[in-house]
């Protein structure tokens, strides 16, 4: 008696390949999304430890930390970095930096304390180290460069400057900066500003806020949020920077309109970045809030909550909750 012998006809073979070829496809995205969650949730815990720190600052010392003190000489991250169990890296920091030698009412960078900033050789310990709670996991790691901008880092959160430019309603400036002031957003309070008394250009500088000054309630005042680093030569995210910590409400979250940078030569979209342009007279420079979570941002409030705020937010809704005195109506669903 003959036994015949049994196989997988190829008709057979084909159908269970495809069968196991949808089923990578269903799988594949169901992993990713999981790890996406993971980075979002590593991401929201990071925004609450830098609210935390905020507040923790603002207990000592009665107010939040500088914004930045004039761009060059320490930004909000070197004054957070003790409450962030950064002490050895914030002891490490020389905040003695200014442009004018004390007693000096005119001109600029013509004392020796000039040279101390924070690309210079007396900070390069702290600005070429990484803050591992101030990187969101979702961007891409950018690796150290010693050959461009001396090796300085990029990280991924930036504070509340108002729902305007990054000068606050500025109407002129000295020294040939692009300047403007956006007349749909006038200024009405922000968080944070310039610290840096010796040069008093717009109505905020030389001033640091406490929660007394916002009057439109801790709940209803954005303090942080995320942006993402820039690649190649571009300086969105570059936060030991003054500039690249000033974010506002002005632009949605993740715009299609472009970020607009002091310089040509601080966008750069020779490499992947979000989109950005060079400032004008008539578009001063604005850095919007940015994240490679798919659909929004995550977002601190100076009550130390963090949300997730939607990219199709209603834009006046989202401008007044960059404002800290605008007395406007948010209702909780809004947004």
């Amino acid at each position: 008696m003959t036994h015949r012998r049994h196989a997988f006809t190829l008709i057979e073979l084909l159908v269970v390949i495809a069968i196991i070829a949808v089923l990578i496809s269903l799988l594949l995205p169901a992993v990713q999304s999981a790890r996406e969650a993971a980075r979002r949730a590593q991401c929201v815990n990071n925004l609450k430890q830098l609210a935390l720190a905020c507040h923790n600052y603002a207990d000592a010392n009665s107010v939040f930390p500088p914004g930045h003190r004039t761009a060059v000489f320490g930004t909000f991250q070197t004054f957070v970095l003790p409450y962030l169990e950064q002490t050895a890296l914030s002891n490490s920091y020389n905040h003695y930096g200014r442009y004018w030698a004390p007693g000096t009412t005119s001109g600029g960078g013509n004392g020796p304390a000039n040279g101390i900033r924070y690309g210079s050789v007396f900070n390069l310990t702290v600005t070429r180290s990484l803050v591992n709670s101030l990187l969101c996991p979702s961007d891409d790691q950018k690796p150290s460069n010693t050959s461009l901008y001396n090796g300085v880092t990029w990280h991924n959160y930036t504070v509340n400057f108002g729902q305007g430019d990054i000068y606050q309603d500025l109407g002129t400036v000295p020294g040939g900066y692009a300047v403007g002031r956006y007349t749909n957003a006038p200024w009405a309070g922000a968080p944070f500003s310039d610290s840096d008394k010796s040069q008093s250009f717009y109505p905020s500088r030389g001033m640091c806020y406490g929660f007394g000054n916002l009057t439109d309630g801790t709940s209803n005042t954005l303090l942080a949020g995320e942006v993402i680093k820039g690649q190649g030569r571009d300086l969105r995210g570059f936060t030991w920077w003054g500039d690249a910590v000033s974010s506002s409400a002005y632009l949605a979250p993740n715009s299609p309109l472009p970020d607009v940078q002091n310089s040509a030569g601080y966008c750069d979209l020779t490499v992947k970045n979000p989109p950005c342009m060079a400032a004008t007279t008539a578009f001063p420079p604005t850095y919007a809030w940015r994240s490679k979570h798919p659909g929004g941002v995550n977002m601190a409030f100076c009550d130390g909550s963090v949300k997730f705020i939607k990219n199709t937010i209603n834009i006046f809704t989202w401008r007044a909750l960059g404002t800290a005195n605008g007395g406007e109506v948010i209702s909780a669903d809004a947004y």
